[in-house]
């Protein structure tokens, strides 16, 4: 017997036989950890759930860690907008930008801003409306280890505001600040969700050096977002969404907020004095 199993994270589905009961396995969409539940007693089971055996043949690597699926596009939930990420390369560093949550009701939607001081991450920026911690989850982006994402979500509008930073190991420190730059920009033609770089210019943020870029996704929206490189820390400040636009009065008061405070708490700053 096979088993269908519905993932509650992302609505895919997936069968699996029903001598996996007891085990778990990821999905393949979302990565989110699933248990393959005893099946009910067959009055009780709906005959759509359950298929019969199909012969098949066996790949190398056909365990139940990966199971064969039965692969359906996920129905869109109401309310619920699209998730984008963009994945930045920066030396083998993932830096994940997230846009595009939210977007209905767009006219209405107000921005009640407050000044945002990360003693974490040694920044401050202004944002919209009150900070949350769960962008990667809501965008359902994977954050790699030793990354930060902070910032919010200005629903009604569907535009994101995201400061992502991590801490450079010695050795990619060491390749140079132009380098680090240029991959960092050139990673977001990268990825399951590449966007294309259209603008970009040199700029200087409390003293280090940046590029400011415009990231235009294609049918899915724009950001504009500034990449930093403050002695061995990456900051990417990026913000947008399916309706914005690069001159959005909102996304250039929160890039041009974006300040550090105090440079001497930056990794590595002792090498500068």
């Amino acid at each position: 017997m096979t088993v269908r199993i519905k993932c509650p994270s992302c609505a895919e589905v997936m069968a699996v036989g029903s001598e996996a009961v007891g085990d778990t396995f990821p999905c393949r969409v979302c990565g989110q950890r699933l248990r393959v539940p005893a099946p009910p007693p067959v009055d009780d089971f709906p005959l759509a759930d359950v298929l019969p055996d199909e012969p098949r043949p066996r790949r190398r690597d056909d365990d139940y860690d990966n199971p064969p699926l039965r692969r359906r596009r996920p129905a869109r939930q109401p309310g619920r907008g699209v998730a984008l990420t963009l994945l930045l390369g920066c030396g083998g560093l993932g830096l994940v930008a997230v846009l595009g949550c939210g977007g209905l009701f767009m006219a209405f939607g107000t921005a009640h801003w407050r000044t945002h001081t990360s003693d974490r991450g040694g920044f401050r920026v202004d944002l919209p409306a009150a900070p949350r911690d769960d962008l990667a989850e809501l965008a359902k982006a994977p954050v790699g280890p030793g990354m930060t994402v902070e910032g919010t979500i200005l629903i009604l509008r569907g535009e994101d505001y995201a400061v992502i930073y991590a801490d450079l190991p010695p050795n990619q420190a060491a390749v140079g600040t132009d380098a680090l730059l240029d991959e960092a920009i050139a990673g977001m033609a990268r990825g399951p969700n590449p966007g294309r770089v259209t603008k970009q210019h040199p700029i200087t943020v409390s003293g280090f050096p940046g590029r400011e870029i415009v990231v235009e996704i294609e049918g899915k929206g724009n950001a504009v977002g500034r990449v930093v490189i403050a002695d061995r820390r990456v900051f990417v400040v990026i913000a947008g969404g399916p309706f914005s636009t690069p001159d959005n009065p909102r996304v250039r008061r929160f890039l041009d907020s974006f300040a550090i405070p105090d440079p001497a708490r930056m990794p590595g700053a002792a090498a500068r004095r």
